[in-house]
């Protein structure tokens, strides 16, 4: 369960950092679904997937650390950022090489090395 928790949070992290290191609620919500995660079913919109509370794992990301919210008065919605324990333990060059992994493609994208200088000219051994 740790795992899968863990994982999400890489995801969570990735997409926020890949968003200029901020995000709607609602955009991040439309980029879940997209992977088969839906807030409105509170489980994953795939039939087979186990049960999965969206609104309590994001409760216990940030409860940890590893996202932050900023609520404006008089809006309804709420920003993402990255928390502070994701800062530390979440690595820019590993986002990067596992971005490269899942585009299969040797190279990280733009957004990627804007945020990770030191990766630029170095080709991955998996591509």
């Amino acid at each position: 369960e740790d795992d899968n928790y863990l994982g999400l949070v890489v995801v969570v992290v990735g997409i926020i950092r890949a968003s200029d290191h901020k995000l709607q609620e609602e955009k991040l919500w439309e980029y879940l679904a997209k992977l088969g995660l839906d807030k409105e079913k509170s489980r994953s919109a795939r039939e087979n997937q186990p049960f999965l509370n969206l609104e309590e794992v994001f409760k216990r990301m940030v409860k940890e650390g590893y996202v932050a919210t900023i609520e404006e008065k008089g809006k309804a919605s709420k920003e993402f950022v990255e928390g502070p324990r994701s800062k530390l333990e979440i690595n820019v060059a590993q986002l990067a090489e596992l971005e490269a992994e899942l585009a299969q493609d040797s190279e990280p994208t733009q957004v990627t090395q804007q945020t990770a200088p030191q990766r630029r000219g170095r080709r991955s051994s998996t591509g």
